[in-house]
């Protein structure tokens, strides 16, 4: 973990821990619920399109419902999804899944709001992912990067992937090995 962002320990499906940003906000990250579907369109209206565009590889003017019904409603045999919750007024500041490929690996998501850049919240996130990964049992995690989202693959790399060229020229592949 980092010096931006600390966390209290503990195990997220059942509860909240709490997260101290680098400019002294509090967040409570914990397990993303169905429920939460209400807090994406506001959550939402805080992410820049080309932030939007990083994260699903294509450009979105905003998320559709039906893929928020998607994010939200998954199997949690097969998934985590994790949220920062903005304590107070409960207002959702970033989301972070891992999803099961196969049996030993998984496909990593992490979405924070723009203005919350560089805060320490997306490797908070990510944190939270590389544990529900473990959680699921996967021995293997991977990402699909746009080449030019030099953040995720700072972050990455700080972290310990490794990376390969995609098969798309305008993607790299992150992958880390779990121990």
């Amino acid at each position: 973990m980092d010096d931006a962002a600390e966390i209290a320990t503990g195990h997220l499906e059942g509860e909240a821990r709490r997260l101290v940003l680098a400019d002294g906000r509090e967040v409570l990250l914990r397990a993303l619920r169905p429920e939460d579907d209400a807090l994406y369109p506001e959550f939402d209206t805080h992410v820049t399109d080309e932030d939007r565009r990083l994260r699903f590889l294509v450009a979105l003017r905003e998320v559709p419902q039906n893929q928020i019904f998607r994010l939200t409603h998954f199997d949690r045999r097969h998934a985590r999804a994790y949220a920062a919750i903005e304590p107070g007024t409960g207002r959702l500041l970033g989301v972070g899944r891992i999803h099961q490929l196969s049996s030993d690996e998984g496909e990593y998501a992490v979405l924070v709001r723009s203005d919350l850049k560089g805060l320490g919240l997306g490797h908070a996130l990510m944190d939270a992912v590389l544990e529900g990964a473990r959680e699921l049992g996967l021995k293997s995690v991977l990402g699909l990067i746009l080449r030019e989202n030099r953040n995720m693959i700072a972050l990455c790399r700080e972290l310990g992937f490794t990376f390969s060229a995609s098969s798309e020229a305008n993607l790299v592949e992150a992958r880390l090995r779990l121990s």
